[in-house]
């Protein structure tokens, strides 16, 4: 049943760390997390945070966060309201560290991709080891691309930023349900 008693500061606090953290980190997800510009007159490339994998987990866990709140919530048994928190906790974490690991090697990303697939094809066609062809093969791309950059937006940032508050949220959150499963058997908590 719903409790619509007043919440404790401690239960408000965890609320609005987690709702607003996992709220921030979507939508930082879906903004523009890099700028890429190829040598050249050629134009920009905005891309949003949702077209890279980490954006796409960022953004996931960030709206499951905020529908866990709502269960959170909702939960009768202080167990399951301790195992929801904890799943809290754990997805501010791992969208925290996946917007963060999209900020490492940024161009890398562009190139990765590219490089593993033509590195294959020429060990293949020319008979040398892979580790031959992706040497060769990332001296061509770094040749060929010398001018190409790739600027990082603040808003892969804000989703780190906002993954940490949804952290700090998840550890407000646990916290308070360990005091209500403390109350709950007969435990004086501090």
């Amino acid at each position: 049943m719903l409790d619509v008693s007043k919440p404790t500061p401690l239960r408000l606090a965890g609320f609005l760390a987690t709702a607003v953290g996992s709220s921030l980190t979507a939508l930082a997800a879906v903004q523009t997390w890099v700028i890429a510009t190829p040598p050249g007159d050629a134009g920009t490339d905005p891309v949003a945070g949702t077209d890279m994998l980490q954006g796409k987990v960022t953004a996931l866990l960030g709206v499951a966060i905020l529908v866990s709140i709502l269960a959170l919530r909702l939960m009768g048994s202080v167990e399951r309201r301790r195992v929801v928190a904890i799943a809290i906790l754990i997805g501010a974490v791992v969208a925290t560290l996946t917007a963060f690991s999209a900020s490492m090697n940024v161009r890398g990303r562009y190139f990765s991709d590219n490089v593993d697939k033509l590195s294959k094809e020429a060990a293949d066609r020319r008979g040398i080891p892979i580790e031959e062809a992706t040497a060769l093969v990332t001296a061509e791309f770094d040749r060929a691309n010398s001018g190409f950059q790739v600027v990082l937006q603040a808003w892969v940032w804000v989703g780190v930023a906002a993954g940490l508050v949804t952290v700090a949220g998840g550890l407000l959150d646990l916290a308070w349900v360990r005091k209500e499963r403390l109350e709950w058997m007969g435990v004086e908590s501090e």
